[in-house]
């Protein structure tokens, strides 16, 4: 048996030719013979179904006929209905409940993703074969004495009702075959009961091979269906001279049908968050546009909308329903936080509607994102990530800490096509890569991407973390954070006013840091040193001091600092790494980084100072290259 998506109408109609040989009695049945015998046929019984090797006697496809004017009608008074109780239909609709559908324009929906995959269908159920002949039908009569036993036997009919299809307007084709194995070149008159409480009558003689009983046996013929939305059965039956074999029952569904295909649950655009819906349905009864409704959590949102877009595809899988079937619909979120709804669209036609489906609604406002790696590079530690704001596709800035303690501030606005896949319809711009000077134990980072627009419940609360093991640098590495509060264990030694320092204001990161003040008329002052006993620079080697510094004093005051490494057995003259920043007060902290090779001596030290007077603190002094 075929199943209801399988059961095309085909452009090829192959009439049957005339057969020489015909008695002019089979003509005569097939003329005014068989209506005066009609009313004795219809209180008949209808025998049981054809057994499945009947059922799959012809095996391959046919052409159908396309001829409707040879079906012959007749009333089946007396049989009962046939079909399915419908629900109690809704009142008839009309108008969108005074809410106008958001259209986007192209540049919206250019930021739905690709489609991939296969969508949740649903679709009318496939044709089904009843296992009895459904209830309504007439009942037997009693079978005269002397008369044969009535059925599908050795030398009489044989056949099968193959498929059911509905076609547009609300018509049911119908299609199988019928044969008199000891005679086939007479051909069979078929009957359809398709729930409209009338028999339908045709003839069993379009093209159909079948090697067993010959090619021209085949029925293709269409009937109208009950304007009842819902399932039904047709029943198609033999006339076999003054008997009916029943050729089986199929059901059909004649309520609306379609598919969503496409469900995205957030699509983010200048003009709010929306869920997005979108696919294809079909209303049996009209091949015009059908017509559907849209709920949140059973509250109507969208009322009588059309599914009016061209759908080629679907014009081609169910021809006779006209090309403009396709539907999509995009549903504002209500802006509530993290309260999900359910989003559902049902099809309707004649008053009854059939739920196509369902998705999710959530609204977001809180941000969020990922801490991806947090990993040596060189003297520093790089961090990577990404963040996005629900309520806008911009970048937005995420701030770093490390072990609490804030850092900096970077814009995630690099282009992360793996963000851009996961998250469609906010795009890829949300990726950030940095780096911050390494300490040189255990450290935790922390990223905190910050809210735009709208405030959800978490606000200020989303952060990612991760720790990195300072004591597994790859480089050759010594650094220094002065967090034990005083210089006496350490590889450096202060200079005039050079000191700890633990107040909040000069701190650069941590409990403590290294400052120093000076007056102005001082023009050179060196407040740090590195003890070369301690921590000995080689001869020829290059260098990489990295360490991070605050200017201190009033707002806006110009201060000159700088940095060099000298040998005293070379002298001034073999100073190298030579740096001097004239910078303001009040720019935060800063980060340096200063790259040199020490000459031909063993006695190389570090020097920080200030030039004129001023006030700075410094911290986190990290030295990459080999040491002694």
């Amino acid at each position: 048996m075929k199943g209801l998506d399988d059961l095309g109408r085909s452009a090829d109609s192959h009439p049957r030719p005339n057969v020489p040989g015909q008695s002019k009695e089979m003509s005569m049945r097939r003329g005014k013979n068989t209506l005066r015998a009609a009313s004795a046929l219809f209180s008949l019984l209808l025998l049981p179904l054809a057994s499945p090797a009947q059922a799959a006697a012809g095996g391959t496809a046919y052409a159908p006929s396309e001829a409707r004017s040879s079906t012959l009608v007749q009333s089946a008074e007396g049989l009962g209905s046939l079909t399915v109780k419908d629900p109690k239909p809704k009142k008839p609709k009309a108008g969108s409940k005074g809410k106008t559908p958001y259209t986007p324009n192209v540049f919206d929906r250019n930021r739905l993703p690709a489609v991939s995959g296969t969508p949740k269908t649903t679709v009318p159920p496939r044709a089904r074969l009843l296992d009895r002949v459904p209830d309504g039908f007439p009942k037997p009569p009693p079978v005269k004495s002397g008369a044969s036993p009535q059925g599908v036997t050795t030398g009489t009919v044989t056949g099968a009702l193959e498929g059911v299809a509905l076609e547009a307007a609300g018509r049911l084709r119908v299609k199988g075959w019928a044969a008199d194995p000891a005679a086939p070149a007479q051909s069979i008159q078929v009957f359809v009961i398709a729930g409209t409480g009338t028999r339908y009558f045709s003839w069993a003689n379009t093209h159909r091979p079948n090697p067993t009983v010959g090619d021209w046996h085949g029925f293709n013929f269409d009937v109208p269906v009950s304007q009842t939305r819902g399932v039904h059965q047709a029943c198609v039956s033999a006339v076999y001279q003054t008997r009916y074999i029943s050729l089986g029952c199929l059901e059909y569904d004649t309520r609306a049908f379609g598919v969503i295909e496409h469900r995205y649950p957030l699509v983010v655009v200048e003009s709010g968050a929306y869920t997005v819906l979108s696919g294809w349905m079909i209303d049996p009864y009209t091949a015009a546009p059908a017509r559907f409704d849209v709920f949140r959590d059973s509250q109507e949102v969208y009322r009588d909308l059309g599914a009016l877009l061209p759908r080629p595809d679907i014009a081609a899988r169910y021809p006779t329903f006209g090309p403009n079937h396709g539907w999509e619909v995009w549903i504002k979120h209500d802006g509530v936080e993290g309260v999900p709804h359910q989003l559902c669209v049902d099809a309707t036609s004649g008053g009854v509607a059939t739920r196509l489906g369902c998705e999710t609604e959530v609204s977001l406002h809180d941000p969020f994102g990922g801490l991806d790696e947090v990993r040596w590079q060189g003297e520093n530690v790089l961090i990577r990530g990404w963040a996005i704001d629900p309520d806008t596709r911009a970048p937005i800035d995420v701030d770093i800490l490390a072990d609490g303690k804030p850092v900096k501030s970077v814009t995630a606005g690099s282009q992360r096509d793996d963000i851009g896949a996961a998250h469609p319809q906010y795009g890829g711009l949300h990726g950030f890569e940095t780096t911050i000077p390494a300490a040189f134990d255990d450290q935790t980072i922390t990223v905190k991407p910050k809210n735009v627009g709208r405030v959800g419940p978490r606000d200020g609360k989303v952060e990612y973390k991760m720790k990195y093991d300072g004591s597994a640098a790859p480089c050759r590495c010594v650094g220094e954070n002065f967090e034990n509060g005083t210089l006496d264990k350490t590889a450096y030694w202060p200079g005039p006013n050079g000191k700890i320092t633990s107040d909040p204001s000069q701190v650069v990161s941590g409990t403590y840091s290294v400052s120093a003040q000076w007056h102005p008329q001082h023009e050179w002052t060196q407040f740090l040193y590195t003890d070369k006993n301690k921590l000995k620079l080689k001869r020829s080697t290059t260098y990489t001091v990295t360490y991070r510094y605050r200017i201190l004093g009033s707002e806006n005051t110009s201060v000159e600092n700088y940095f060099l490494a000298r040998t005293d057995t070379g002298g001034l003259a073999k100073d190298v790494g030579w740096k001097m920043e004239t910078e303001k007060a009040g720019s935060g902290v800063k980060m340096r980084s200063v790259t040199f090779t020490t000459g031909a001596f063993d006695d190389y030290y570090l020097i920080w100072g200030l030039h004129n007077g001023g006030a700075i603190a410094v911290d986190n002094i990290v030295v990459n290259g080999p040491v002694g």
